[in-house]
C-alpha cells in the first residue's frame, strides 16, 4: 500500500533511468523539469539571454501496471543532479510527498577541475527549472515536510526521516 523511494546520498547519475521508475508509478503523464546549457554565443550575451532553454518533456506513464498509490521520496542536502531531475518529476505527479531536507540544489552534468593538493572542484554546467520556471540550482529542492536529524538521533542511530514517512503512509 506504500512506497518509500529513498535518494538522500544520491548525486546523480542518468536522469532517465528515474523516470523509467516514476513512470511505473504513474497513472497520468507528468511533467520533468526544463533546462538549459550556456553556450558563449556573442550576441546571445551581448542581449542579456543566457542560452536556449528547453522545456519540460511530457512523460507518459507505462501501460496498465499496479502503481503504489502512496509512494514518498526521502530527501536530503547530499541529493543532487539526477537525483534532484527525479525528485521535480516525482513533485509534478503529484502523487507523494518529499520528506527530509533541502536537496544540494546543483545538477546536471558537473564540470570536475582538478586543483593542488589533490583537491577536485565540480562546477554546475546546466541550469535546470521547474516546468513554472522556478530555479532550483543554487536553491534546492525544498521537500514538503522537512525533517532534519539531530546530534542525539545520529548517536542513537535513529532516522527521524524515515521514521516520518513510516509514520505519514500509516
Amino acid at each position: 500500500s506504500a512506497l518509500i523511494i529513498d535518494v538522500r546520498g544520491n548525486v546523480g547519475g542518468n536522469t532517465g533511468a528515474g523516470m523509467y521508475i516514476l513512470q511505473h508509478l504513474a497513472n497520468e503523464p507528468f511533467l520533468g523539469s526544463a533546462w538549459a546549457i550556456s553556450t558563449y554565443v556573442p550576441p546571445i550575451y551581448s542581449a542579456g539571454r543566457e542560452g536556449r532553454w528547453h522545456e519540460a518533456s511530457i512523460i507518459q506513464p507505462i501501460g496498465s501496471k499496479d502503481i503504489y498509490s502512496k509512494p514518498v521520496v526521502l530527501t536530503d542536502a547530499g541529493t543532487f543532479s539526477a537525483a534532484e531531475d527525479f525528485c521535480v518529476a516525482f513533485r509534478n505527479m503529484k502523487r507523494g510527498k518529499l520528506i527530509g531536507t533541502t536537496t544540494g540544489g546543483s545538477t546536471g552534468n558537473p564540470l570536475e577541475i582538478s586543483l593542488p593538493g589533490d583537491v577536485h572542484a565540480m562546477i554546475c554546467t546546466k541550469k535546470d527549472r521547474y516546468p513554472d520556471g522556478t530555479i532550483f540550482v543554487g536553491v534546492g529542492i525544498i521537500p514538503d515536510i522537512e525533517v532534519k536529524e539531530t546530534v542525539d538521533s545520529f548517536l542513537q542511530e535513529k532516522d527521524l526521516v524515515l521514521e516520518k514517512a513510516v509514520q505519514l503512509l500509516k
